[in-house]
């Protein structure tokens, strides 16, 4: 007997030794998982996607060499030049599309890892796999991880900031070389993204709430020297600036500002994007909750923390809670006031992928400031299920907006020769270009992109006459034309006026055939027998 029970509690030992075993090895492939998941989704949408006008002028804008990718990332995209030259440097190797977006994959899938290091030094006790499973296939960072443009590499810069921040000035014992590194991607930052200085603005703040004062010292000399590297382009961004926002009068108030703002964060936090008919309401529903959570709570124990800092804090509101609330808080103002003074159409949410992964830590700290456990489990669930319901969403249509490559394919089924293609936006002509390979001319309307500067009156249709001077540009009777349509009818307030070519169209044409796609429509026109405009003259003419 006494031999038997020896053996059973050994073989108990055993058994609950092989129990956590399994357990932590099935712990540990959380985070390669929802890495393989996140690598395997992206891989296959930017093989499959259509490029849309954005990610059109972004292959023009490196399409040559990296002196020409420098000059159009000022003057054309209006934006800072690293991002471009690394990506013309990048197409150096392959120029095809699908490679061309292989960077902002792998941007995406690097940063899912270097959110997880992030994670698992900012929260204490909390597995990096739940940060994993709220980022990985978050519809934001699957499409980030799609676009030729520069917003993955935008959050995984803001990751590394995150990180090297911590190391740096956070840590009970703070290392140099993190310090040093800080700096670098701080620079590299300022040179991608603008608005990533609002999150090098917010890192000081949180010092300061801290009292972390030989820290904060070091961060402010730190930055001083980032500036000087980024002078030369402070009268670059006086003369960007001007012309972003010339045309622009949609400055909004503080409140309504904070709204735009806000209902943005709930899409970052709930990405409920796949049916807005009932996003709208259901997130508006949770306006006020998720608000007052994020910010009014997190303020206060930030106020708090600091009040009682001498003393021993509680244990769930530690000073890398207040430091990613606070940071939180700055940068989420920043963007509060930009959108009170430039207006909501000049602020997109991709534009603000510098708050994205600043604002799940701090979903994640205030979550466990509740120490509720299950609060956790059931928002990563609910995050989950919306992301992946998003993300199939995308699947389904699988097209971006325009649709260009099934735009193209239609009009190549059908087109004969003598139908010209008329474009309007004159810019959607770039991404049709890339996919259309028939028998016919595409015109741009009113005239062909502007590619050396940014100016959003290009795209403005004045009267008739620019349709038949563009049509005019092949020689050609015109009895049959396709037209195709962008959805966009105007931007930063200045309507390009597409009545105008409606009227045209109703005036000397009737519709054969028509089709919509995702984001474009195309239409077959017959020239009506009663309706006639002069080839030779450019004045319309009834017969």
């Amino acid at each position: 007997m006494l031999d038997n029970g020896i053996g059973t509690s050994q073989d108990f030992g055993r058994t609950w030794t092989r129990i956590k075993s399994s357990v932590g090895f099935r712990r540990r492939l959380i985070i390669p998982l929802f890495i393989l998941l996140h690598l395997c989704i992206t891989l296959a949408l930017a093989y499959k996607l259509n490029i849309w006008i954005d990610e059109a002028y972004t292959l023009h804008t490196t399409g040559r060499n990296v002196r020409f990718a420098f000059d159009q990332a000022l003057r054309l995209e209006l934006q800072p030049p690293l991002y471009f030259i690394l990506l013309s440097l990048w197409r150096d190797l392959n120029d095809s599309i699908f490679f061309t977006r292989l960077f902002s994959v792998l941007c995406s899938t690097l940063t899912i890892y270097v959110g997880t290091v992030v994670s698992r030094k900012f929260i204490e006790n909390l597995h990096p796999g739940w940060f994993a499973a709220a980022i990985a296939l978050h519809p934001f960072m699957v499409w980030a991880g799609t676009e030729i443009r520069v917003y993955a590499f935008v959050i995984l810069l803001s990751a590394l900031l995150l990180l090297l921040f911590y190391d740096g000035y956070l840590a009970e014992m703070p290392r140099s070389s993190a310090r040093w590194l800080h700096g670098l991607v701080a620079m590299m930052a300022l040179y991608t993204q603008y608005y990533a200085g609002y999150l090098l603005l917010a890192n000081a703040f949180a010092l300061l709430v801290l009292k972390r004062w030989p820290s904060l010292r070091s961060y402010l000399l730190a930055m001083i020297v980032v500036g000087i590297c980024f002078t030369p382009m402070l009268s670059v961004v006086v003369d960007q600036v001007p012309a972003l926002t010339k045309d622009v009068a949609n400055s909004i108030s503080f409140f309504q500002g904070l709204k735009v703002v806000c209902w943005r964060i709930l899409r970052f936090l709930f990405p409920l994007n796949w049916y807005r008919p009932l996003a709208k309401p259901i997130l508006s529903f949770g306006f006020g909750l998720i608000v007052a959570t994020m910010f009014f709570v997190g303020t206060i124990c930030s106020v708090v923390a600091v009040m009682f800092y001498s003393k021993k804090l509680h244990r769930s509101i530690t000073p890398n809670a207040v430091a990613v609330w606070t940071a939180t808080t700055v940068v989420t103002f920043c963007f509060i006031v930009t959108v009170h003074i430039t207006g909501e159409k000049m602020l997109a949410a991709r534009h603000m992928a510098i708050l994205f992964l600043p604002l799940i830590l701090s979903a994640l700290f205030v979550i466990r400031v509740t120490a509720i456990n299950k609060m956790i489990l059931i928002w990563t669930l609910t995050t989950v299920l919306l992301s992946v319901t998003s993300v199939g969403v995308l699947c389904m249509q699988m097209a971006k907006s325009g649709d260009w490559d099934r735009v193209a394919s239609y009009i190549m089924a059908s087109e004969k020769p003598g139908q010209a293609i008329l474009v309007f936006l004159a810019d959607s002509k770039l991404p049709l270009t890339h996919y259309y390979k028939g028998q016919n001319s595409i015109v741009a309307l009113p005239t062909e992109p502007q590619m050396e500067t940014f100016d959003v009156y290009h795209r403005v249709l004045s009267d008739e006459q620019q349709i038949i001077r563009a049509l005019q540009q092949v020689p050609k009777e015109h009895k049959q034309i396709w037209l195709v349509t962008d959805e966009t009818f105007d931007f930063l307030g200045v309507d390009y006026r597409s009545h105008v070519l409606e009227n045209f169209t109703k005036k000397y044409y009737s519709v054969e055939r028509s089709k919509v796609f995702f984001g474009a429509k195309v239409r077959l026109l017959h020239r009506r027998p009663s309706g006639y405009w002069s080839t030779s003259t450019s004045n319309p003419s009834a017969q």
